[in-house]
């Protein structure tokens, strides 16, 4: 009498990541279109959320705000790409101020490196924006603020140590929030100024 042998599923092969250099060619060559709703997220797409209303109100608003503070030699970009350099990633922050200049960048994503400070706009994405800060530590970001629809008010996470920032700080709608680039602070903004209208 044959003798039945258990059969086991073999596990998924290996994945193989996408890396920036690969994503950036598969939307050099059309593969995935520019206006296509997803970003490089460690190695894998991610789709983007859809903004509503309040949120591009604030988006803007705050990029018309830190533009009216950072120095020369700064520039606000609004959901591009930055490459990072310890992963296989390209988010696209709401708002990123950057050194230099859009023009330095002609050919690749601006990296991390250039970055010192990343704006989100949170409604229902808070946990995914809070969660995304370790990241940015890890790749020494200065800073890295929340803009907190709900609970109308910013999180300001700095001082990135050991993959983590070391301070968080909560700033309502009544209060100013400083701007410290490299260490100096540049300016103030109302964080009332930031929100959408009640």
């Amino acid at each position: 009498m044959p003798t039945t042998a258990s059969v086991t599923t073999s596990a998924e092969p290996p994945l193989q990541p996408i890396t920036v250099a690969m994503f950036r060619a598969m939307v050099r060559s059309g593969i995935i279109g520019e206006k296509e709703p997803v970003y490089l997220w460690k190695g894998r797409l991610a789709r983007r959320m859809a903004p509503n209303r309040p949120h591009s109100i604030t988006v803007d608003r705050s990029r018309r705000a830190l533009e009216s503070v950072i120095p020369p030699g700064l520039h606000v970009q609004q959901e591009q790409p930055v490459a990072m350099r310890t992963e296989h990633s390209t988010p696209e922050p709401d708002l990123a101020v950057l050194r230099g200049r859009p023009e330095d960048y002609p050919d690749n994503f601006p990296t991390t490196a250039d970055l010192v400070l990343v704006v989100e706009v949170a409604d229902s994405s808070i946990a995914l924006d809070r969660d995304q800060a370790d990241d940015f530590a890890r790749e020494g970001v200065q800073a890295y603020w929340i803009v907190d629809l709900k609970g109308r008010r910013i999180e300001a996470h700095d001082i990135p140590n050991h993959g983590t920032y070391q301070r968080t700080s909560v700033y309502s709608e009544s209060d100013d929030i400083p701007v410290v680039i490299d260490g100096r602070e540049v300016g103030r903004l109302r964080v009332l100024d930031l929100l959408p209208p009640r």
